[in-house]
């Protein structure tokens, strides 16, 4: 008897433990759980702070409106860079695919729905105004340059003003 006592009594204590354990690790799922809901829940705004960081490395001004965000596709909308009354681009829609592989997600590839550049070409001086630091590299930021993507254009155009009339 007094043996079975004593296994009576340490099976108590190990589902007191285990007890213990599946509610910790409830717990536990439950916050992991929580913190996919908040972001899934603040992917956009977390994408617009992503976006607004790029644009203030780079230095350049640019409005648009972000329509939605997926876990596979972000779309992005009316945008204007450079001077609103005067852009140098403006895009109407931007589709950013999302590729994944064994490291934090990447862009896969960027469709880029009628753009319309625009720029200038005077006393021999080729410019598109506010994007100049990215197509030329004018800056001493590490974020200047085009990036290297695989972008598709779809209705594009461009003007350039020259000495001798629009192009």
């Amino acid at each position: 008897m007094g043996s079975g006592e004593a296994d009576t009594g340490h099976e108590g204590e190990a589902r007191k433990s285990g007890g213990w354990l599946a509610r910790g690790a409830l717990a536990l799922l439950a916050l992991i759980a929580l913190g996919a809901l908040y972001l899934w829940s603040s992917r956009e705004q977390i994408a617009g702070d992503f976006i607004d960081e790029y644009l203030a490395e780079t230095g350049l001004e640019a409005r648009y409106d972000i329509v939605s965000i997926g876990p596979q596709r972000q779309e992005i909308a009316n945008v204007i860079v450079g001077d609103p009354d005067a852009p140098d681009l403006t895009i109407d829609r931007v589709l950013v695919d999302v590729a994944y592989g064994l490291g934090a997600p990447s862009v896969g590839a960027v469709v880029v729905e009628r753009p319309l550049l625009f720029g200038a070409y005077r006393d021999g001086q080729l410019t598109f105004g506010a994007l100049d630091p990215i197509v030329f590299g004018e800056s001493d930021s590490a974020s200047t340059g085009l990036p290297d993507l695989k972008v598709v254009v779809r209705n594009g155009g461009a003007r350039l003003d020259t000495d001798f009339g629009a192009v």
